[in-house]
This record gives structure tokens, C-alpha cells and sequence, in this order.
């Protein structure tokens, strides 16, 4: 899939999936399958980091939705919307890295 969207999506979106993919794929599927992650924090509890990271990684594929249908949308005035609302909500994302 993320080939196709590389060949005809916007530009970076691929890129920027497929960051996310690697970096978080292995963690999520140790919660979906019943992996030790459930186990161990279930017996420790979740870190406050964590618990951020998580939230800001959300608020990450939000803000890269909205970004894809502004792109789709060939509106440049979406895309300044969105570039003002990545910057005034940035202390609720995660660094992002540049496509």
C-alpha cells in the first residue's frame, strides 16, 4: 500500500508513513496479539512518558491525515491552515522530521 501512495499520493505522505511503520509496528502488534506489553505494564504500570509519546504519536496521524486531504484538496489555503495549526499545536505533537 505504501508503495502505491508513494507512485500517486502527496508528496512525503509515504515517506512519513512508512517512518512511523518501522519505528512503531513491532509495539503495536505486541499489544493487538497479547504480547509481553500488555503483560509487563498490566504488572508496572505505564510511565508518564509513554503515556505522552502515545498521545502525541495520535495527535501525529491526525495532523498527517488532515495534511493528506489538504494535499488532495490542491487548496492552498487548507495547507496554510494546516501549517499554522502544526505550529500553534506543536507542543502536542512530536518532532517532526521534514519530508
Amino acid at each position: 500500500m505504501l508503495a502505491a501512495l508513494e507512485a500517486s499520493g502527496p508528496k512525503g505522505a509515504a515517506a512519513l508513513l512508512g517512518r512511523a511503520r518501522a519505528r512503531l509496528w513491532d509495539g503495536l502488534n505486541s499489544y493487538i496479539h497479547g504480547g509481553i506489553h500488555p503483560i509487563n505494564r498490566s504488572e508496572s504500570g505505564y510511565p508518564a512518558q509513554l503515556l505522552l509519546d502515545l498521545l502525541k504519536n495520535s495527535n501525529a496521524f491526525t495532523i498527517l491525515t488532515l495534511i493528506v486531504l489538504a494535499e488532495i484538496s490542491a487548496d492552498a489555503g487548507v495547507l496554510e491552515v494546516m501549517a499554522v495549526l502544526h505550529e500553534e499545536f506543536g507542543d502536542v505533537l512530536p518532532e517532526l522530521e521534514p519530508f
